[in-house]
């Protein structure tokens, strides 16, 4: 079975990576500047990809899609697992954290065979361990507490959570795209609408449990996040459809999305430096030694393609 992506795709795959990126660090921008509850903050954000989700599917005219309850159920598990990964990333440093949640293509040497039943090669397989050797090596570096990392270690740990649960949402996404496939760019528009209009079931659900207030201009910039996270969903649903094979197309899109982690250290250390906010006053050496785990990830990738 190819394991490897055509051009297309990995282009398709690399941009949803560089989009992630600023999704994930712009959070943790986003909940530091404003001192925004995370819960405030996944509210807002996952509102407005839910937003723009049910917008494109009613533009695209609402059509009938076979695998809708995937597609809603994809955008759930998701919400699910960013009440990990913000509660994470309010407590943690981004450095550390999203080169964690490169770790989904290990999760996904469980998760694949037990939902396609597609066998996983060698390959895949070495580069799904790589990159989770470079997940590793960057979680062994000092863990210091401060203002915008108040509980460190409790935060790697979340975010591991946070990470099967992004892995587990990407395999049941593309379960409903897949029993789409044969249907025209309005039924795949609507079906990765559906995904994103998912996304909101939880935050909204969550209104009716308390009411955590916000000022103007963080929820503005919490829903700008929101609707680049919506964008991420649409490039990583394109890029599961153009992968050659449909049965590993998920594990071989997240070996390239796992390179975020490598991105997440440079574009941390660019907006401390632009911004001033101290994200992560921590010795250089060590983003150095979280680089050198998120650079194994490219080796990842390299084997894999």
């Amino acid at each position: 079975m190819p394991t490897r992506m055509d051009g297309t795709s990995l282009l398709v795959a690399a941009v949803a990576m560089l989009v992630s990126t600023v999704f994930f660090v712009g959070g943790k921008v986003v909940m530091a500047r404003f001192a925004l509850p995370w819960v405030a903050y996944w509210r807002y954000s996952l509102g407005t990809a839910a937003l723009v989700g049910g917008a494109v599917y009613l533009a695209v005219g609402a059509p009938t899609i076979p695998g809708w309850y995937w597609c809603l159920g994809a955008g759930a598990v998701g919400s699910l697992a960013h009440v990990f990964a913000n509660t994470a990333l309010s407590w943690g440093e981004a450095s550390l954290l999203v080169p964690v949640s490169g770790a989904k293509p290990v999760v996904l040497l469980v998760l694949t065979p037990l939902v396609t039943g597609a066998v996983i090669g060698a390959d895949l397989t070495l580069a799904s361990l790589l990159a989770t050797i470079g997940v590793v090596i960057a979680g062994l570096t000092p863990r210091p507490r401060h203002r915008h990392a108040p509980h460190p270690t409790i935060a790697f740990f979340l975010m591991m959570i946070a990470t099967a649960g992004m892995a587990t949402s990407d395999v049941v996404g593309n379960v409903g795209l897949e029993l789409g496939r044969g249907g025209g760019w309005r039924e795949r528009c609507g079906a990765i609408g559906l995904w994103n209009l998912g996304l909101g079931i939880l935050p909204g659900l969550s209104f009716l449990i308390r009411r955590w207030p916000a000022p103007p201009r963080a929820r503005i910039a919490a829903a700008g996040n929101g609707f680049i996270f919506a964008i991420y969903i649409a490039l990583i649903a394109a890029a599961f459809q153009l992968a050659p094979d449909p049965r590993l197309a998920v594990p071989s899109v997240n070996i390239v999305i796992s390179l975020r982690g490598v991105c997440s250290v440079v574009l941390v250390l660019l907006v401390d430096r632009w911004f001033g906010l101290g994200l992560e006053p921590v010795p250089h050496w060590v983003h150095a030694l979280r680089l050198l785990g998120a650079i194994i990830l490219v080796a990842a990738v390299a084997i894999a393609y």
